[in-house]
C-alpha cells in the first residue's frame, strides 16, 4: 500500500509539473534559508561549550555608579583573582587574562622576520587548569607559563612564525622590548571560543604582573574562577563581596563585583558599557530576530504548500470522488496526501542542502561566519534533518490532507464550489504571508535608514583622510618625535598628533568630581580621557568654544596636568565654557593638579549607541603612553601618500607599517548591524518571493474556480483589462488587510531595535508608505500575471464542458 501511495505521489508530481516545480521551489527556498539561519544560531549558542569545566567557570563583572548612571564591564582589578584564590574556599582556581596593551596590536619579531599579532594575551598558569586547551608540544602544563619571559603559541601561530621548524625554545620579541621564550604549542582555538588567543604569555611577563604594579584601582583585567563541585554562584558571590570589603581600602571601594557564567559571555553581555568594555560579544537580540525570521520563512513555505495543494483541488476532486466511491476511506486518503507532502518536503530538503553548500561562501560573507560543510557528518544534524522533515510534513500536509480527503463523492463529482470557510482559510493564509512580508519590508527600510543616518550624522569632528599609524614598536621618545617631524614635512600632510588612541577606539576612563563631592559618598561622573599632543584639535578639526588647545611644550618640572574638556564636562560641573577656563578640577587617577585650558564642542568619541559623555584630552606624563600618530592629509592621491608614510616609517622603525583610516574604522563599529541588515534584507526578499508563490497559487485557484464565469463575461463583451481588474480586486483587498496588520507589528519591532542607539533615525510615515507600495506592486504583478493568462483564454475552451 505504501509503495502504491508513493507511485501515485510521483505520478501526481509529473502530471502537474508547473505546480510541482513551484511547490518544491517554495519549500527549497524556505528550507535553505532555515538551514543557514539555524547553523548561524547554533554556532552562536555553542560558544565555549567545548571546555570540560564549562559549568563551573565564571567571569567577574565590575559595576560602578557615576552621576546616577550604572556602568558595567567585563574587566576587574588585577588583585581580584589571586586574592580570591587565597581567601575564598569555594574557589578552586582563579586566573587573570589580559589583552596586550589593552587590546592593541603587538609587533612580534623572530630572528629574521617582523610580524604583527592581534591576539597576544597574558595569563596566569592557572588558566591552563581552568580551560580546556590541548597542548601539542611542550613541557608539563604547570611549567609552561609559570615564569616571566615564557609564552605558548597556537598551531596557527607556530606555522606563521616558524613555518615547519620546531618552535620550542625559540625566542619571540614583542614591541622591540620584550623577549618571550616559546615553551609550548596548543591546538588552535575554535572559532566559537570567547578566547581567540594565538599567543598566551605568562602574566608575570607583563608590567601589570609585577607585584608593585598590582592594585584594586585598574579594572581592565578579565578574571575567571573555577568553583568547586556543588558550589553555587550565589555562595561564591557572597564570599567575594565580603572579601572586597575586607581587602579594598575604604577610599577605593568605588566598584562592585558580580559573577557571570562562562556560557553567558557570548550572548548575554549586552548590558556591558562598550566605552568601558573592550571585548567583542555576540548579540542575543540578533539571535532572537534570526530565529523568528527562520521560523517565519519556514511557515510561509508551509503555507505556500497548503495554498498550492488546495489550488489543485478542482483538478483532483474527481480523483478523490472516484477513490471514495470505490471504497477509499478518509484515513487512507489522509495518509496518501501526507505521503505526497513528505515526498515534496524530502525532495526540497535534499535540494536545499545542495543549494546551501553551493551558496555557503556567500552566506559566510553575508553573516561574518566561517561555517563549513562538516556539519553533515554529525549525528545532531541528521537528527534535526529528520525532525524538520516530519514536522514540516505534518505542518504543510495538514490542511491539504484534511481538506481534500473530506470531499463528498457526490459533491465533487457534481463540481460544487468550495465552502465559504475553506475560502476564508486560504485567504487568511495569504494575509498571514503578506503581513509577515510587509513587516520584513518595514524592518529592511528602517535598517537602511539607520545605517544611512549613521553615515551622514555630524560627529563633531572630521574623520575623513585621517590616518592612525601605530607607533608601539618605536625604541624611544626621540624616535617617535623624529617620525612625527618627518611626516609633517610631507606636502600632503596637514597636521600630525601623537595620541593614546582615537575616536571609536577604547580609551581610559576616570572619575571627575564636582566641588564638595567625594568618591566615598558615591559622587562624581565617568570621564573618558585620552592623552594627546597639542595638534589633536586641528587633526580632528574639533571646534573650540573657549580657551585654547593643550600647550605645545611642557616644562619637565611642571606637575600640573592640562586638559581640554568637551561641553558635556563643563555642563556636569555646572559652568559655562568661559567660566571653566583656568578652573582647577578634581579628576581621580591624575596624581597631579589638573587645570582646564580649553573647552570644545561636544563630539562623538564613541559610537552612536551611547550618549555623549564627559571627555577630555590631557598631557599627563605619569599615566598613559602614546601609541599612535594621527596624520591628517589633504590629497587626491591617497595611495601615493600612504606609500610615502610607509617608506618613512620603515626607514626609522624596525617593524611593519600598520595603519587605519578613521572613517573606515568608524564604519566597522557597526558591522553587526550592517550584517543583520543585509541578512534581514536578503531573507525578506526570499520571504516576499515565497509569499508571491502563495499569492500566485490563490490567484490560480480563483481563476480556475471562475473559469466559466470568465468565459461567459468574455462572450458578453468583457475586455481583458476588465477581467484582470475583476480578478485582482479581491487580492488587493487582502494585501491592504495585511498592510493594516503589519504596520503596528513592524513599528513595534523596529522601535525596540532602535532603543539600543542613543542617536537614531525617526520611523516616519514614509517607511510605511514604502512598505505598502512595494507590497502592492509585488502583489499586483503576481496576481495580474495569472489573471491576464486566465483573461486571455478562449471562452470556447472555458465553456466546452457545458
Amino acid at each position: 500500500m505504501l509503495l502504491n501511495y508513493l507511485k501515485i505521489a510521483l505520478r501526481t508530481m509529473l502530471r502537474y509539473k508547473s505546480f510541482s516545480v513551484i511547490n518544491i521551489l517554495g519549500l527549497t527556498i524556505g528550507l535553505t534559508a532555515f538551514l543557514g539561519i539555524s547553523l548561524y544560531v547554533a554556532d552562536e549558542l555553542s560558544f565555549d561549550s567545548f571546555h570540560e569545566n564549562k559549568d563551573r567557570i565564571y567571569r567577574s563583572l565590575t559595576s560602578a555608579e557615576w552621576d546616577g548612571r550604572t556602568v558595567k564591564w567585563g574587566g576587574s582589578p588585577n588583585l581580584l583573582a589571586p586574592t580570591a584564590m587565597k581567601e575564598i574556599p569555594e574557589v578552586e582556581k582563579a586566573t587573570r587574562y589580559f589583552h596586550h596593551n589593552f587590546g592593541s596590536m603587538a609587533f612580534v619579531s623572530t630572528e629574521t622576520e617582523n610580524f604583527t599579532e592581534q591576539n597576544l594575551y597574558f595569563a596566569d598558569p592557572e588558566f591552563l587548569d581552568i580551560f580546556t586547551l590541548p597542548i601539542i608540544k611542550g613541557a608539563a602544563r604547570a611549567k609552561l607559563i609559570d615564569r616571566p619571559g615564557t609564552v605558548i603559541i597556537s598551531e596557527r601561530a607556530a606555522e606563521k612564525y616558524f613555518d615547519t621548524s620546531d618552535p620550542i625554545g625559540k625566542v619571540l620579541t614583542v614591541d622591540n622590548n620584550m623577549k618571550l621564550e616559546v615553551t609550548g604549542v596548543y591546538k588552535t582555538l575554535p572559532a566559537n571560543s570567547f578566547f581567540q588567543a594565538d599567543m598566551i604569555a605568562s602574566f608575570s611577563s607583563n608590567w601589570f604582573g609585577q607585584d608593585r604594579n598590582q592594585s584594586w584601582g585598574n579594572a581592565s583585567f578579565d578574571s575567571f574562577f573555577l568553583l568547586h563541585e556543588g558550589v553555587s554562584q550565589d555562595a561564591a558571590y557572597e564570599k567575594m563581596t565580603a572579601m572586597l570589603l575586607k581587602n579594598v581600602p575604604t577610599d577605593r571601594q568605588w566598584f562592585k563585583i558580580s559573577l557571570q557564567p562562562l556560557s553567558d559571555i557570548r550572548l548575554h553581555s549586552g548590558d556591558l558599557d562598550p566605552t568601558a568594555d573592550r571585548r567583542v560579544y555576540g548579540d542575543y537580540k540578533q539571535v532572537k530576530i534570526l530565529i523568528a525570521l527562520a521560523t517565519i520563512i519556514l511557515l510561509i513555505a508551509s503555507v505556500n504548500y497548503m495554498n498550492l495543494s488546495t489550488a489543485q483541488s478542482q483538478r483532483r476532486n474527481k480523483e478523490v470522488g472516484i477513490v471514495k466511491t470505490l471504497g477509499g476511506t478518509f484515513s487512507q486518503l489522509t495518509r496518501r496526501f501526507y505521503l505526497e507532502a513528505s515526498v515534496f518536503v524530502g525532495a526540497s530538503l535534499l535540494i536545499s542542502l545542495a543549494a546551501f553548500g553551493f551558496l555557503l561562501p556567500m552566506f559566510n560573507t553575508l553573516s561574518g561566519k566561517a561555517i563549513t560543510m562538516e556539519f553533515i557528518s554529525s549525528a545532531w544534524f541528521w537528527l534535526g534533518f529528520i525532525s524538520v522533515w516530519i514536522i514540516l510534513t505534518v505542518l504543510a500536509g495538514l490542511y491539504p490532507a484534511l481538506y481534500l480527503s473530506s470531499f463528498s463523492p457526490k459533491l465533487v463529482l457534481q463540481k460544487t464550489s468550495a465552502s465559504g470557510s475553506q475560502a476564508f482559510m486560504r485567504k487568511g493564509l495569504v494575509v498571514f504571508q503578506f503581513s509577515v512580508s510587509i513587516i520584513l519590508i518595514i524592518c529592511s527600510v528602517v535598517f537602511y535608514q539607520q545605517m544611512n543616518f549613521i553615515r551622514n550624522k555630524k560627529l563633531g569632528y572630521q574623520p575623513e583622510q585621517v590616518i592612525a599609524v601605530m607607533t608601539t614598536p618605536v625604541k624611544d621618545r626621540d624616535q617617535a618625535v623624529a617620525l612625527k617631524t618627518s611626516y609633517e614635512a610631507l606636502s600632503d600632510v596637514v597636521s600630525v598628533s601623537r595620541t593614546q588612541s582615537y575616536p571609536g577606539m577604547s580609551t581610559s576612563s576616570r572619575n571627575i568630581l564636582r566641588d564638595g563631592e567625594s568618591e566615598e559618598s558615591g559622587g562624581g561622573s565617568l570621564l573618558l580621557t585620552m592623552r594627546a599632543t597639542h595638534e589633536i584639535l586641528s587633526v580632528l578639526n574639533i571646534k573650540l568654544l573657549a580657551g585654547k588647545t593643550l600647550p605645545e611644550t611642557k616644562d619637565p618640572n611642571d606637575t600640573t596636568v592640562q586638559v581640554v574638556v568637551n561641553k558635556a564636562t563643563v555642563d556636569y560641573l555646572g559652568l559655562s565654557p568661559e567660566e571653566a577656563i583656568g578652573k582647577r578640577v578634581n579628576i581621580q587617577g591624575f596624581n597631579e593638579m589638573t587645570d582646564i585650558v580649553g573647552v570644545t564642542e561636544d563630539f562623538h568619541f564613541t559610537t552612536l549607541r551611547q550618549q555623549i559623555s564627559p571627555f577630555c584630552f590631557h598631557n599627563s606624563t605619569q599615566t598613559e603612553s602614546y601609541s599612535y600618530l594621527l596624520v591628517k592629509v589633504n590629497t587626491a592621491n591617497l595611495s601615493g601618500t600612504i606609500k610615502q608614510l610607509e617608506n618613512i616609517y620603515t626607514k626609522n622603525v624596525a617593524a611593519s607599517f600598520e595603519y587605519t583610516f578613521l572613517d573606515q574604522h568608524l564604519n566597522s563599529l557597526y558591522r553587526a548591524e550592517q550584517n543583520l541588515g543585509r541578512v534581514v534584507m536578503v531573507f525578506a526578499g526570499l520571504a516576499i518571493f515565497v509569499a508571491c508563490l502563495g499569492l500566485y497559487a490563490l490567484a490560480a485557484f480563483t481563476a480556475e474556480q471562475r473559469t466559466k464565469e470568465i468565459g461567459i463575461r468574455k462572450v458578453l463583451g468583457a475586455s481583458v483589462s476588465h477581467v484582470v481588474g475583476m480578478l485582482s480586486r479581491d487580492f488587493m483587498i487582502l494585501v491592504i488587510i495585511a498592510f493594516v496588520i503589519g504596520i503596528p507589528v513592524g513599528y513595534y519591532m523596529m522601535d525596540k531595535w532602535l532603543e539600543s542607539f542613543a542617536y537614531k533615525t525617526d520611523i516616519t510615515v514614509v517607511v510605511f508608505l514604502s512598505a505598502g507600495l512595494i507590497s502592492m506592486l509585488i502583489a499586483g504583478v503576481t496576481v495580474s500575471f495569472e489573471s491576464f493568462r486566465a483573461a486571455r483564454t478562449n471562452p470556447v475552451e472555458s465553456l466546452r464542458s457545458e
